[in-house]
């Protein structure tokens, strides 16, 4: 649902982005954070692995220090150093966080005041929404962690509790968990930990480069060297001595005559090692591939927010009241919520029986009935409700009518699009956005996901290769008629040209980057000479250009 967990984290980390926070410091923030996601999103972090702590810490390390902790959290990893024993370890840090609290302290008196009131099974269900919503925080629960019953190794026994230690180096703690919980995060993304610089740096020149110095860039293990070692250990200096701002480090990369060359494009085999002539060639990902067809649409595409990211600093005030609220005000809340649907089925069972009516009106051809009752459901569609997102303190959000349900999400999105027009923030065109403003990972059958997008169950699974559905989409997609369309971005630059040739270099230039070559113009000036409509040449021609390996491929 929009204002999950997920949204105000995302919201978070592309905030942190945009506002060049330092690496170390966002990765800190997101490793101490506690609390609700709305009013604390670097906690989204930890809630992403609900009340799975011991899978979140092998992800943190697997993700920050390229290290794979998985195989020992049920026996000694077969092939490297760390022992079931180090798993649970350090694990130990960070297990006194849970992320569901069954003892909200307003719940009791909750259940008091609604069997005081008597309450009826809706409110109960309203009322249990909200104690779901409540519980839902990134909280200290004072617990520890204990060996599972299975330990079968001679350094320890089963059900022994676990004490704090890292798997390499030291993190000094203090007495409490918290201490523990801050040590970690300072161990963790400190310049002093060479796991944590190697890792970054590796992947930033890896999405600069296309290809890590080290191979693959989420397992370092014992064994694991890199290609240009000199390289790598230089790199790191730099990343510490910019005190890890990702975008001057970008800056340096792409600034190198490395960088600049020509790309490789013959196919390389994941064992060899690489001399970097230039980048490898490779195709676009899932974003970047959906990213330049919306382009292609919309104007102002960076301006465009979510249907899922827009109203989320109104639905924050709103939960952050839920979080103050009192058992008194949560359950009057819940009390609001149920009437509010209770008379929205009303209004839908007398709408189902208009249309039934009108149906045999039709059927028995009464034109002056039909037009009674239909505007009978034209006057109940005006006041039936749509959403129920009750606010605790100040204005309350009950949208009484229709008009007023689409005149706050219309003003939602003027002040998401303050420069956009009329026509493409209209609310029907409100996923014409970067694949940043969708929810990730988008539904199954979004062509996100077609080209290649990440299913997020395991890290780093996302598809960059060819395949049968992204070469289809790409010929017969639905999105080929916002291209086509006259408001698109690629028909207001058509309609700029003054010329036949002119419109060819048009097309050339914003769908390639380039002019085309005189083979090209003489090709394109032939098949504008064979179209019956000069509209239908321009299309024709997009369309090949889209489905060309140039388009496709990053250059």
């Amino acid at each position: 649902m929009p204002g999950g967990p997920s949204d105000f984290y995302t919201t978070w980390i592309k905030q942190s982005l945009r506002e060049n926070t330092p690496y170390d410091q966002w990765v800190r923030e997101m490793l101490t954070a506690q609390g609700y996601v709305w009013s604390t999103p670097a906690a989204g972090y930890f809630q992403r692995d609900q009340a799975m702590p011991l899978d979140n810490m092998a992800n943190t390390v697997q993700v920050f220090l390229g290290t794979r902790l998985e195989c020992a959290q049920c026996h000694n990893h077969p092939f490297e150093a760390w022992t079931r024993h180090d798993f649970y370890r350090m694990a130990a840090y960070r297990h006194h966080l849970s992320t569901v609290n069954f003892h909200q302290a307003q719940w009791p008196e909750m259940q008091r005041l609604l069997d005081q009131r008597g309450a009826s099974k809706d409110v109960r269900t309203w009322a249990s929404r909200t104690f779901a919503l409540l519980k839902r925080r990134v909280y200290d629960a004072e617990r520890q962690l204990q060996l599972p019953e299975d330990y079968a190794d001679d350094d320890a026994q089963p059900g022994q509790v676990v004490q704090p230690a890292t798997i390499f180096g030291d993190a000094t703690c203090g007495e409490s968990v918290c201490d523990h919980q801050q040590a970690f995060a300072e161990w963790l993304a400190s310049p002093h930990n060479p796991h944590f610089t190697t890792v970054i740096t590796n992947r930033m020149w890896k999405k600069v480069m296309g290809r890590g110095l080290i191979e693959p860039v989420d397992d370092m293990n014992q064994s694991a060297s890199a290609s240009h070692p000199e390289l790598l250990q230089y790199l790191e200096t730099l990343m510490v001595e910019n005190q890890y701002d990702l975008r001057q480090f970008q800056r340096v990369l792409y600034n190198t005559r490395t960088y600049q060359r020509a790309v490789c494009s013959r196919d390389l085999v994941e064992e060899d090692r690489y001399y970097f002539p230039g980048p490898p060639l490779k195709q676009m990902t899932a974003e970047q591939l959906w990213d330049s067809l919306m382009t292609l649409m919309a104007p102002d595409i960076d301006l465009r927010q979510g249907e899922r990211f827009r109203a989320l600093h109104y639905l924050r005030e709103n939960l952050c009241g839920y979080e103050r609220a009192t058992p008194e005000e949560l359950v009057d809340a819940s009390y609001q919520a149920a009437e509010v649907r209770r008379l929205n089925n009303e209004t839908q069972e007398k709408l189902f029986a208009l249309e039934k009516r009108i149906a045999e009106a039709e059927k028995s051809g009464d034109a002056d009935i039909v037009k009674q009752l239909r505007a009978e459901v034209s006057e109940l569609e005006h006041y039936s409700n749509h959403e129920i997102p009750i606010r605790i303190d100040g204005r309350t959000w009950l949208y009484r009518t229709q008009d007023e349900y689409r005149q706050a999400k219309r003003m939602s999105l003027e002040e998401s699009l303050p420069h956009v027009d009329s026509y493409w923030s209209a609310p029907e065109r409100n996923w014409c956005v970067r694949a940043a403003e969708l929810s990730s990972p988008a539904d199954s059958d979004h062509p996100l996901r077609t080209f290649g997008q990440s299913d997020r169950e395991q890290i780093d699974n996302a598809s960059s290769g060819p395949t049968i559905p992204l070469a289809l989409t790409l010929m017969n997609g639905e999105y080929f008629k916002m291209v086509h369309h006259a408001e698109s971005m690629l028909m207001r630059n058509v309609r700029s040209a003054r010329s036949p040739a002119e419109t060819v270099e048009v097309l050339y230039l914003t769908l390639l980057s380039r002019f085309p070559s005189e083979d090209e113009a003489q090709v394109m000036a032939a098949a504008q000479g064979h179209a019956a409509e000069p509209q239908e040449a321009v299309e024709d021609a997009a369309w090949a250009l889209i489905n060309t390996r140039e388009f496709m491929f990053v250059r």
